[in-house]
């Protein structure tokens, strides 16, 4: 069954009222944008107050059958006041429903693909390009077990009389036919086995103490499956900083995977009090040993602190 969760960019908002901890119905003060279902982040800039939901329903501002207290929330289901932050975050848990619903369509071997979004392959007839129906194999099946073949040892198959086709040895296949359907679903499967999953990681730790150096956030490690040779890995996350007097900084981050780092991103802030998250991402192919995946970070004076960083990448096999 496909859970298709949704997400959207940018979106942040507020509590529309104070809720309890036991609340899974309220509103914020504009739900536009968004589609049912979705991970959302309540309070992400203050770590201890930090609450990861998922929203089953939302209907214009309003939120109803929401899970409280998601992994990664730091004290699970809390109480909120009115006008706390409400912001779309990436989550381990939405990273996870994408790769549920790859495993199911390779678990199915994605024959005839019954999602609620996407229509079912057809069968094959005489004049509908398709996979084979239940029927007709049953047919198949039965000819097999009969041998019912009328002179079907008399053929000449390449390696010897009777023995089994090499698929190298077709020739003249269109896009549509049997075996080029099967080829295309094999390198389909290879594809989806082929790429590795990881969990996304938050670290809350306060560094109130910033420089010009780099510093290390969020980190994890990854090792490479011992099937693959080279592998290609994209990485993407935030850090979230907090100005503490008023007065013109820069704040930076950058992903760093075994020491090669990728595109800084740069934020600014000037007000005292202001809270500002800067995103990053990172991709590295041709790899073909463990690496470290770390989120980085530096800020140009003591005026300012990292409140948090997070992370999360996903690997594919080359070869």
């Amino acid at each position: 069954m496909s859970t298709r969760t949704r997400t959207a960019n940018a979106y942040e908002s507020s509590l529309n009222g104070s809720i309890t901890n036991s609340a899974t119905s309220f509103a914020v003060v504009s739900g536009a944008g968004l589609v049912q279902p979705m991970y959302l982040v309540i309070e992400p800039d203050v770590p201890a107050l930090r609450e990861f939901i998922r929203v089953g329903v939302i209907a214009g501002n309003n939120f109803s059958s929401v899970t409280r207290g998601l992994t990664g929330s730091t004290a699970g289901a809390q109480a909120h006041s009115s006008g706390a932050i409400v912001r779309t975050v990436v989550t381990s848990q939405l990273v996870g429903d994408i790769f549920t619903d790859i495993e199911a369509v390779e678990a199915s071997g994605a024959a005839h693909y019954a999602g609620t979004d996407v229509a079912d392959h057809p069968e094959a007839t005489t004049s509908v390009r398709g996979f084979i129906s239940a029927a007709d194999k049953t047919k198949l099946d039965a000819l097999a077990a009969a041998n019912q073949v009328t002179g079907g040892n008399a053929h000449d198959h390449a390696g010897g009389d009777g023995a089994q086709i090499s698929h190298s040895g077709l020739s003249a296949l269109t896009t549509g036919d049997p075996h080029t359907q099967y080829v295309l679903h094999t390198a389909l499967i290879a594809a989806i086995v082929d790429t590795v999953r990881t969990s996304s990681l938050a670290e809350t730790a306060d560094d109130a103490s910033l420089s010009a150096s780099w510093e290390n956030g969020a980190s994890i490690a990854f090792t490479k499956p011992a099937a693959w040779a080279t592998y290609e890995l994209m990485a993407w996350g935030d850090v979230t900083f907090h100005l503490l007097a008023a007065g013109l900084e820069t704040c930076l981050a950058r992903m760093d995977i075994s020491a090669n780092q990728g595109d800084i991103g740069q934020g600014a802030m000037a007000a005292n009090q202001e809270i500002q998250s800067v995103p990053c991402q990172h991709r590295r192919t041709g790899l073909s040993g463990d690496v470290t995946v770390t989120i980085q970070y530096s800020g140009s004076s003591g005026d300012m602190s990292k409140t948090g960083s997070q992370l999360c990448f996903i690997a594919r096999r080359l070869t």
